[in-house]
């Protein structure tokens, strides 16, 4: 049985040098399904190796997200986008909430996308914020991955 592991690649590049920052995935498959050695340490690799080629760029493993969590994921990504919201700028949890739930997601998809996002480096969930459901701030990866 087949495994494989996907990367999320990110680069904020270097305006003063000319060069543009961008978002990769990369998705290994290991067709035996089963790389030997200790629990973590072939990911570890791929990330390392990743991190030397693409190099300069933030290399972490995407955290098997499934279809719809990936989905609910964008979603976020374009309601903050369609509000203005830059780089180390927060929106209300609760905002992100009642903008998402109109499309249909239910509050469990919500919180599992957010913290899909979170682990990813695309956003940090603060405390706090109205209704006390926290304040979601858009990481710089994020921000490029709402541009996309």
């Amino acid at each position: 049985m087949s495994k494989s592991y996907t990367f999320d690649v990110y680069s904020s590049g270097d305006a003063a040098a000319g060069l543009s920052g961008y978002t990769e995935k990369v998705t290994v498959v290991l067709d035996s399904g089963s790389p030997f050695g200790e629990p973590g340490e072939f990911e570890e690799h791929l990330r390392s190796s990743l991190a030397d080629w693409f190099d300069g760029a933030t290399v972490s493993l995407a955290r098997g997200r499934s279809q719809r969590e990936q989905e609910v994921i964008d979603m976020v990504l374009s309601g903050l986008k369609s509000q203005a919201i830059g780089p180390g700028s927060s929106m209300p949890v609760s905002t992100v909430r009642l903008e998402v739930t109109t499309e249909g997601v239910s509050s469990a998809e919500l919180l599992a996308a957010l913290d899909a996002g979170a682990q990813s480096g695309m956003w940090v969930v603060r405390p706090g914020g109205p209704a006390g459901l926290g304040v979601l701030v858009l990481t710089d990866q994020g921000y490029a991955q709402s541009r996309i």
